[in-house]
This record gives C-alpha cells, structure tokens and sequence, in this order.
C-alpha cells in the first residue's frame, strides 16, 4: 500500500509483544491495540484524529527473539522501543528540524537499500554523501547511487553496483554529506543502523549437521519463543495443524541419514510430514513429553539425494514445540543392506586440528542410547551433539563451534562418546 503512496498504520492486537521488526519498513504508524481495557472506540478515537495519542510502553519492547528477556536497567540496553516510549501528538517535526532514519531494507533483488525518514525528502541524486556498508562484520566495498522512492518522498533508495545475498547481516552508516529534507533540515551523521534484510533466496545448511528450528528460510503459522533447553536460544512453538517450516539444505551425499528432531509437547501427540521437493520422506510420530519446555529426542531414518533442497516439515497433527533438528549420515549402507557393525567404536576426528568444523565418526553395534559431548580442558561440558537413543550403525556427525556455542577459543578439547557400557574419548584442537 506503501508503494501507492498510501499511509499504513498497523494495530497488533496481541497478549504480548510481538517481533515487528521485518514490517517496520511497510508502517506508517504502529498501535499497540493489546492493554488491558483497550475497546474498539478508544482505537478508532486516535486512528481519526478525535484525541491524541497518550498510551506509553509499560514494557521494553524487544527487537529480536534474542532480546528476550530485557528490562530497563539491564548492562546491554537496546531495544526496539525502551520503557516508556510512545508518540504523544500527531503533529509534523519541527520545521527544518534534521531528518531521522526510520527504518532500512535491502530489496528482495539484492541491489537496492531503502532508507526511510520521518520526514519528506529532497532528491538525493546530486547531493555528497558518505555512507560506510558492513556486511557480516566487514567492510562492503560497493558504489552506491541515490533516488528518491516513487510515491514516497519519505524513502531513499541506493543502488548497489553489488548484490547482496540471503543471510547477509548488514549495517549502514551514514559519515558527512549535504542530503537534506524538503524543510531543509540536514541529515545528520548516524553509525550501524541495522538493515531487514529481505532478499529472496535461501541459506544453505551442510548435511550432516544440525540446524536450528528458528532458521527456516520460510514458514507458514509458526511463532519463535525462547527456549529453556540445553543451550538455550530460541525454539520454534505455536504449531497448529497445518503449519510448517521450510529449511534449505546442501546434502553432501545420497543416502541413508539418521534425522532427529528436538521436540516438547504439553499434553497433545503431534505429527510431522517430511517432505524435499515432490517427494514424501516419511512421517514421524511425536510423544507427549507434559511441558513445553520438557524435551525429548525422536528420531526417524530418511533417504535423501545429493545437493541443494528445501526441507519442508509439515504439522500434520500440532500441538508441539521444535528446538532443532540433526541429520547423521548412515555409512554402513553397502549393495542397499545395512552394514552391522560388530562393535562400538569412536575414531579420530577428521580434520585434526581443525576450524571451522571438523567431522567425528562413531559406530555402534545394536540399538542404544547414544551420548557424544564436547568438553573443555577443565572438563567443562560446552556443547553435546548426540543424545538420544540410536539404532545400530556407523554415523557422521559434523562439529562446528559456531553453530552451537559462541566465543569458543582455541585450544585442546575433548569429545567423549557413551553407549551401553562403553565409553570412549579423543582429543581435538582448534584452531582459530
């Protein structure tokens, strides 16, 4: 509606705060319509002018999932809204008053940055300007040429000579230049406003490996929440029938792969249908765990080809929260029988030393519950990779540190495999 030059006011009707953050840049106005005691009336008094708006945050509104939980006073403090924030009055700026930046996208083209202002502005074509790109923490150098946005005076638009890609995290500051408003206010100077970045395509996840529930590449109905399980972070809840997530994968090889999946439920046995492509991979039957943050690992063996894919996990019956999900290679798989291993065995990791990722193999002779961790020098446990019940056969699973814990040093590490009675350990070093 935006691109119409129409204004957009969005109410959030909501028990509690929602993540805003991807259509901040589409909104004009934004009400929070969720207070106790809010009616039609006293929304529809503001929408038309008949009073002033006066409600005030009574809460810090996060930016992210990961913001949560932030209250005032709190060592890192920044939210999307603070504590008390709310517009008091409908009037314009002042006149001549500098041009703030609302907002900022890059296109789903990859090529293009928006800005939006709280204010008209004039075309930027022949203005000076110096704006400074970080993209995943580094500096982009790219040329940028600038344009006002058709039927929007408020928005200006850089063209890149460079394409941005999905998943990129990107920042924008702006260092000197002449760029002004239509009331000749001058924009001032302003460092690493963060940039939603729209871009239409999917992140690729190796397999093996694991992937977190919350970095689906599309989805349909669900919600992020945080999430008091081992590592903590965020899961994916408020799951109803029907709902589904969709997650871009890069296959290493075909064949026989052990998925598990990180799953709680309340008190309703959910249902999952896999799907790649066109092709059904199987339905996996979900427990009922009493809580939902009570968690369970179930597994299912899929087939799956070489290559790039989009994963689709479809809730055939919801009802359950999803943490993430882990795929293992079968490597016992000869003349289409499966090999059976005579024994449990851990070998070496490979490489060794290793960054960013390194890949331990393990092989277990009947079904069991099957423990691997990573531990510290100090015996400190920093990251667990398999913990849950196997059948037999010989698995792959891929360690990189990024993925499941943050600001891991270099150094010696140890991982520990546990299965029935035995228990065997290795050494590891990365390197950074």
């Amino acid at each position: 509606m935006k691109s119409y030059g129409n204004p957009v006011v969005v109410i959030l009707i909501s028990g509690r705060p929602m993540i805003i953050t991807p259509i901040l840049h589409y909104s004009d106005a934004i009400i929070a319509a969720w207070l106790p005691g809010t009616e039609g009336e006293g929304i529809s008094d503001v929408l038309f002018g008949d009073y002033s708006p006066k409600g005030l945050l009574s809460h810090t509104w996060p930016e992210d999932m990961s913001q949560v939980p932030m209250n005032i006073g709190d060592k890192v403090y920044d939210p999307l809204y603070s504590y008390g924030y709310g517009i008091t009055t409908f009037a314009n700026s002042a006149l001549g008053s500098s041009p703030v930046l609302m907002s900022s996208i890059i296109t789903s083209d990859g090529h293009h940055i928006e800005l939006t202002f709280n204010k008209g502005m004039k075309d930027p074509s022949s203005a000076s300007m110096n704006f400074t790109i970080m993209r995943n923490n580094s500096q982009y150098n790219i040329n940028l040429s600038a344009a006002l946005k058709t039927n929007d005076s408020t928005t200006i638009v850089l063209t890149s000579d460079s394409t941005f890609n999905a998943g990129d995290s990107v920042t924008i500051s702006y260092k000197l230049g002449n760029i002004e408003s239509l009331d000749r206010g001058i924009l001032q100077p302003f460092n690493n406003f963060e940039i939603y970045n729209w871009v239409v395509g999917q992140v690729q996840i190796n397999v093996p490996g694991k992937i977190e529930a919350e970095d689906f590449t599309d989805m349909y109905g669900v919600q992020t929440e945080s999430c008091s399980d081992v590592g903590f972070g965020e899961d994916v809840g408020w799951i109803d029938n029907g709902d589904w997530m969709e997650y871009g994968l890069n296959v290493s090889s075909t064949g026989q792969y052990n998925l598990s999946l990180r799953i709680a439920s309340l008190s309703q046995a959910g249902g999952i249908i896999i799907t790649s492509g066109n092709t059904n991979l199987g339905t996996i039957n979900l427990p009922v765990t009493g809580g939902w943050q009570t968690w369970t690992t179930v597994t299912k063996i899929i087939n799956l080809n070489a290559g790039q894919q989009t994963l689709r996990l479809t809730a055939q019956t919801g009802g359950f929260n999803l943490n993430w999900l882990n795929f293992d290679k079968i490597t016992g798989v000869n003349n289409d029988a499966l090999k059976i291993p005579s024994k449990i065995g851990l070998e070496q990791n490979y490489p060794n030393p290793f960054n960013p990722s390194t890949s331990i193999k393990y092989e277990i002779s009947s079904r069991q519950y099957v423990s691997l961790k990573i531990y510290d020098l100090s015996g400190r446990e920093v990251a667990t990779l398999v913990d849950e019940e196997k059948p037999t056969g010989s698995y792959e699973v891929e360690f990189n540190p990024a993925s499941v814990i943050r600001h891991l040093a270099s150094g010696v590490y140890f991982y520990q495999l546990k299965a029935g009675k035995y228990v065997g350990t290795k050494k590891m070093i990365l390197l950074k």
